[in-house]
C-alpha cells in the first residue's frame, strides 16, 4: 500500500498546470547572452501580446487551470543549451539538484497534470525536461504526471532530443499536438545546424563598408568609356572597307587611362575591406557562457574561439595582398604611359599590356571567383567560395536533419503515446497565395534535397549549393551577382585587340563569370505568370520569392489577427520574413486547436 498522503492524492481533483517553453531567440548563436530576449534570469515574456493575453484569459476561465509562463534560457541554438534547459526547469519545478521548488512544498504530494506547450527549439527543451524527470527517480513526485505536450513549429530531429516517455512520469491518455507551417523556414532547414557560439565576432564584422566599396567600384566601372577602344577610321581603297584603327585619339585615350586608374583604386579599397572582414573572422574573440553550461568534466565552457583558422586565414592574406600588389604595379604604370604621353594618340594595344602588364592580377581575379557551374567545385584554390566553405565548416557544431511533423520521423517511434494529426496553419500566414509562394514550393523542395543529400553524405558540395540557394533568393545579394557577373560584357570591347596569352586569360575571366551566372541563376526560381484567354507572346515569369504583386483584404487581416510589428517592415517572402515571421505564425495567438485540445485533456470550468 501507498503512504496517506499518497491515497489521499488519489482521491483529489487534480491540479492542471500549464507550463510555456520559449522557443530559440537567436538561430546564428550571434548575440551575447546578456543580449538575448530571455536568458536564465530575465523576466523577459517571449511571446507576443496577443497570445499572452488570450492564454490567460484562457486559463483563469478554466478554474483547474494554471499557467506558469515563467521559464527562461539562453534561447541559443546549441544542443547543450538546451538540454541544460530541460534540466534546469524540471528540477525548478520540484526543487531537486539545488533547485528552490517554485510550488511550495505541500504540491509535492498533490496530484498534478502538466500541459507542456513549447515554441521552436522550446518543444526540444520540453523534449529534455522528459529526460530529467526520469533521470531523477524519486525526486520527481509521483503523482505529477505529464498528459500533454504541444509542439509549435517545433523542428524534430532524427537523432537528438529524443523524448523519455515512461509511466512514472507520463499520464496513460497522453497525448500529443503539433503545428506547422509550411513556409517555416527555420524549422524546415535553418534549426538543422546547431552552431558555435558567433557573438563577440559577427557583430564586429561591418559589412557596409564593402557593400559601399564595391557600390563605388560599379560606378567607376559604368563610368569608363571602354568604347573607345572601338574606334572606326574609314580605309580608302578599292573596296571602301570600314576598319578598327589600332590607336585611339588623345583625349579619348586620356579619358580611358583617367578613369581605369580611378576603377583600380576602388579596386584596392573592395580588396582593402575584404582583408579587413577576414582579419576579424580570424581574430580570437571571447563569448559569454551562461555559468549552468559546463564540460563533461563538470568544469566551466573555454569561451574563446575563432570563426575562421590561423591556417586558412594565411591563405586568404596572400592572395589577397597578391592583388593589391598587382593593382599598383598597374596603376603605376599607367601613371608612366599618361606622364609619357606628349599629346599623341594612345596606343589600344599599349592600354592592354600596361593595363594588364602583371600576368598575375587576371590569374588571381580568375583564380578568387573560379568556380564550376556543375560541380561547384574549383581548380585554382583557394577562392572565394571555398573561404565561405571554411566559415560555414568552422562553425555548424552539428547538423541532424529535421522534420516537420512528430508522426514522420524517428523521434517518436516505438514510443506508446498517441500522436494526434498535425495541424496545418500555412494558410494562416499572409504571405499564404501570393505569387512568390508558387516560387517558395519548388525553393523549399530543393533546399529540403540538399539537406536530405548533406545527411547522408556531408560534402563541401552541398554546403555550397545550400549557400548559393540561399544568396540567389535574397533581392539585394542576387542583383549584386548579376553586376559582377555583368562585368564580363565589357570584355566584348577588350577581346576585340587582345592576342596571345591575354586574349587567353581574358576568355577564362569571362567563361568564370558566365559560370558564376549560371549559378544563381539556376537557382533563382521562377513561376509562370497566368495569362488572358488569347494573350499572345513569350510566357513571362515571376522569379522571386518576395510578395510583389499579391494584395490582402481587409478581412484577411482580421482573420489572421497579426499584430506583429516584424510583419509591417518585413517584405513578405524574404529570407528573413520566412524565417522568423513564418515561424512564429503558430505563436502568434493562441490558435483555436490548441485551445479545445487543452479542453479534452483536462481542462474544466
Amino acid at each position: 500500500m501507498g503512504s496517506v498522503k499518497t491515497q489521499t492524492a488519489k482521491l483529489t481533483p487534480p491540479l492542471h498546470i500549464l507550463v510555456l517553453v520559449a522557443g530559440t531567440t537567436d538561430p546564428i548563436n550571434a548575440d551575447d547572452i546578456g543580449k538575448r530576449a530571455h536568458s536564465y534570469d530575465s523576466e523577459y515574456m517571449y511571446w507576443d501580446n496577443d497570445f499572452t493575453k488570450q492564454i490567460k484569459e484562457f486559463c483563469n476561465e478554466y478554474k483547474n487551470l494554471k499557467l506558469f509562463p515563467f521559464h527562461g534560457w539562453t534561447g541559443d541554438n546549441s544542443i547543450k543549451n538546451r538540454e541544460v534547459a530541460g534540466a534546469y526547469l524540471v528540477n525548478r519545478l520540484c526543487g531537486a539538484e539545488g533547485q528552490k521548488a517554485f510550488y511550495e512544498e505541500s504540491y509535492q504530494n498533490k496530484k498534478i497534470i502538466f500541459h507542456l506547450l513549447g515554441h521552436s527549439h522550446g518543444g526540444n527543451v520540453i523534449n529534455e525536461m522528459t529526460k530529467q524527470m526520469d533521470k531523477l527517480g524519486d525526486k520527481w513526485p509521483e503523482t505529477w504526471k505529464v498528459k500533454s505536450i504541444t509542439y509549435l513549429s517545433t523542428p524534430f530531429f532524427n537523432k537528438i532530443h529524443q523524448v523519455k516517455v515512461t509511466d512514472k512520469t507520463f499520464h496513460k491518455d497522453v497525448e500529443i499536438l503539433s503545428l506547422f507551417n509550411d513556409y517555416d523556414l527555420t524549422q524546415r532547414m535553418l534549426a538543422d545546424f546547431s552552431m558555435e557560439p558567433l557573438a563577440g565576432a559577427i557583430h564586429s564584422i561591418d559589412t557596409k563598408y564593402l557593400f559601399k566599396a564595391i557600390e563605388s567600384l560599379n560606378k567607376a566601372i559604368k563610368d569608363t568609356p571602354f568604347e573607345n577602344l572601338e574606334e572606326w577610321h574609314v580605309g580608302f581603297s578599292v573596296k571602301s572597307t570600314v576598319q578598327k584603327s589600332s590607336v585611339m585619339s588623345h583625349d579619348n585615350g586620356l579619358e580611358l587611362y583617367k578613369k581605369t586608374q580611378v576603377i583600380l583604386k576602388k579596386f584596392n579599397a573592395v580588396l582593402f575591406q575584404i582583408l579587413e572582414i577576414i582579419k576579424t573572422l580570424n581574430t580570437k574573440f571571447v563569448f559569454q557562457v551562461d555559468k549552468k553550461i559546463l564540460d563533461k568534466d563538470g568544469k566551466a565552457l573555454d569561451n574563446k574561439r575563432q570563426m575562421l583558422s590561423d591556417d586558412v586565414y594565411k591563405e586568404f592574406q596572400q592572395i589577397f595582398k597578391g592583388l593589391q600588389d598587382d593593382v599598383n604595379i598597374v596603376t603605376k604604370q599607367l601613371n608612366d604611359t599618361v606622364r609619357d604621353n606628349n599629346n599623341e594618340k594612345f596606343s589600344k594595344i599599349t592600354y592592354l599590356d600596361t593595363l594588364f602588364k602583371s600576368r598575375n592580377f587576371i590569374i588571381h581575379v580568375n583564380n578568387l571567383l573560379d568556380i564550376n557551374a556543375k560541380t561547384l567545385t574549383s581548380v585554382h584554390t583557394p577562392s572565394i567560395w571555398t573561404l565561405l566553405v571554411q566559415i560555414l565548416k568552422e562553425n555548424i557544431n552539428d547538423f541532424d536533419n529535421t522534420y516537420q511533423k512528430p508522426e514522420d520521423g524517428k523521434q517518436f517511434k516505438g514510443i506508446n503515446i498517441k500522436i494526434n494529426d498535425s495541424v496545418d496553419v500555412t494558410e494562416r500566414d499572409l504571405y499564404n497565395g501570393s505569387q512568390g509562394s508558387e516560387n517558395y514550393k519548388k525553393f523549399v523542395k530543393y533546399i529540403e534535397d540538399i539537406e536530405t543529400e548533406y545527411d547522408s553524405n556531408p560534402s563541401e558540395k552541398n554546403l555550397l549549393d545550400l549557400l548559393f540557394t540561399l544568396i540567389a533568393q535574397d533581392s539585394s545579394a542576387y542583383a549584386l551577382i548579376k553586376e559582377i557577373t555583368s562585368y564580363g560584357n565589357m570584355l566584348d570591347n577588350i577581346e576585340y585587340v587582345a592576342t596571345g596569352e591575354l586574349d587567353t586569360q581574358l576568355k577564362q575571366i569571362r567563361h568564370t563569370l558566365e559560370n558564376l551566372e549560371v549559378v544563381f541563376d539556376s537557382r533563382r526560381f521562377s513561376t509562370s505568370l497566368p495569362r488572358k484567354s488569347r494573350q499572345r507572346g513569350p510566357t513571362l515569369y515571376y522569379d522571386s520569392l518576395e510578395d510583389e504583386k499579391h494584395t490582402f483584404s481587409k478581412e484577411d487581416i482580421i482573420k489572421n489577427n497579426d499584430t506583429n510589428s516584424h510583419n509591417d517592415v518585413m517584405k513578405r517572402g524574404s529570407l528573413m520574413y520566412l524565417l522568423q515571421e513564418s515561424h512564429s505564425t503558430s505563436r502568434r495567438i493562441l490558435h483555436t486547436e490548441v485551445k479545445e485540445f487543452l479542453i479534452r485533456l483536462g481542462a474544466k470550468k
